[in-house]
């Protein structure tokens, strides 16, 4: 990710790095998927980059999480005003913090780390 791009965070009370995350199941794949809760959570269209499968639990089960990545366009104006679309029950917003020493940004916004 180069330098100058920015990251965009859901936030809800406290400053949260949440991603997006969906059980899927049936015909759907992660691919389409992970567009559509992403859309759904922070009003950003983006593309896909990589949806490698990894073992859940291996030796235990045959389960497998996809980790997809993708990019999102901030030129685009839509994105200057996201308006997400969250759940029944859920409250946030969405802020862009630029990618440059992002976790220090994020600790001094208040982001307890683990």
């Amino acid at each position: 990710m180069h330098p100058s791009s920015e990251a965009p965070l859901t936030a809800r009370g406290r400053l949260l790095s949440r991603s997006p995350a969906a059980v899927t199941g049936g015909n759907q794949h992660p691919e389409t998927a992970a567009p559509r809760k992403v859309k759904g959570e922070s009003s950003h269209r983006g593309d896909v980059a990589e949806s490698p499968a990894v073992g859940a639990d291996p030796g235990v089960s045959n389960c497998t999480t996809h980790i997809v990545t993708g990019t999102v366009s901030g030129d685009e104006p839509e994105h200057s005003r996201p308006k997400p679309k969250p759940g029944a029950g859920e409250l946030g917003k969405v802020v862009s913090l630029p990618e440059n020493r992002l976790l220090q940004r994020l600790v001094l916004r208040g982001l307890k780390t683990i």
